[in-house]
């Protein structure tokens, strides 16, 4: 009688599914309840490409009107990014979430009316020294944000007066009442990095001169990631 034959085997598949990537995530919390969360929203497309991080901006655009509850002053700025992360740190702790913890918090305001008297008792220098003793690191642009988009435009300085600024941004098709402008190039972050840094290199937790900013520090923190 025949021996019954054994089927072949087939080869282990050494195919294996890829890990979904694990892109850190960068809190931002910003003093403009529309201009920079809009600018930080279109600028996370465009790095998305080259550096492995999520960034969650707040406040939350809403598709009209912007958020008008939200709270604009430095000191709110700030203890809202201080609020944010420990409860994002409690829900890690918790293991109630699969989400990534923050690996840094920037919280973005303006010098504006907020420090015009230099008063150390100002609503800016408050959160200076909130934003150091929490470990925030909080950019500042002075006069205000408008100073950092007019840097996206090469050969283009920044006005030194909020209503002159208003004015140029109008000007220039950076601006649209408070939204970015449909042809406002934030892919120009590079330059405006360089150009700003040129101007005044300003670290986080202080104030630089008129005009200057703060922002260049949290694409050099991408930078070393």
């Amino acid at each position: 009688m025949a021996k019954e034959k054994r089927p072949v085997r087939k080869p282990r598949s050494t195919y294996r599914p890829k890990r979904q990537e694990i892109r850190k995530r960068i809190l931002i919390v910003t003093e403009g309840a529309v201009t920079e969360p809009e600018y930080f929203e279109r600028l996370r497309k465009i790095i998305a490409p080259n550096y492995a991080v999520i960034l969650d901006v707040r406040p939350k655009l809403r598709k009209s009107h912007g958020n008008r509850k939200w709270k604009s002053n430095p000191v709110s700025v700030v203890e809202e990014c201080i609020s944010l992360r420990n409860n994002d740190h409690s829900q890690q702790n918790s293991n109630n979430t699969d989400q990534e913890p923050n690996v840094a918090c920037f919280a973005v305001v303006d010098v504006d009316d907020w420090d015009i008297n230099r008063n150390p008792s100002s609503q800016l220098n408050k959160a200076i020294r909130l934003a150091k003793d929490n470990e925030i690191q909080l950019l500042v642009s002075n006069l205000k944000f408008e100073v950092w988009l007019v840097w996206h435009l090469e050969g283009t300085t920044p006005k030194s007066t909020s209503t002159e600024l208003d004015k140029q941004c109008l000007h220039n098709k950076i601006l649209n009442g408070k939204n970015l402008h449909p042809d406002f190039p934030p892919e120009n972050y590079k330059n405006a990095c360089i150009i700003a840094s040129r101007q005044q290199k300003v670290i986080p937790n202080t104030k630089g001169s008129n005009p200057s900013s703060a922002i260049p520090r949290l694409f050099e923190f991408l930078e070393e990631l």
